[in-house]
């Protein structure tokens, strides 16, 4: 599952929110908090779009769009 804090606060740092966003891109509320939520995957023209929109360069893509979450609570105890 990818991590879209990056692009939850490139949003907020630009005024907008996945609200707006949805707008931006011709597509429901409920279809973008999936995207984010990593039960829909960003196709190539949403991403571009909104590289477009909030200026994120081509080598910044895996930044925001590609970033790996990593668990928390988890500790690791050796046997």
């Amino acid at each position: 599952m990818y991590d879209y804090s990056e692009l939850k606060g490139l949003l907020a740092k630009n005024n907008s929110n996945m609200s707006k966003l949805a707008k931006q891109l011709n597509v429901s509320k409920p279809t973008i908090y999936k995207r984010f939520a990593g039960k829909y995957d960003w196709d190539t023209n949403q991403i571009n779009k909104i590289c477009k929109l909030y200026g994120i360069e081509k080598n910044e893509i895996p930044k925001y769009f590609f970033s790996e979450s990593v668990k928390q609570g988890l500790t690791f105890r050796p046997a």
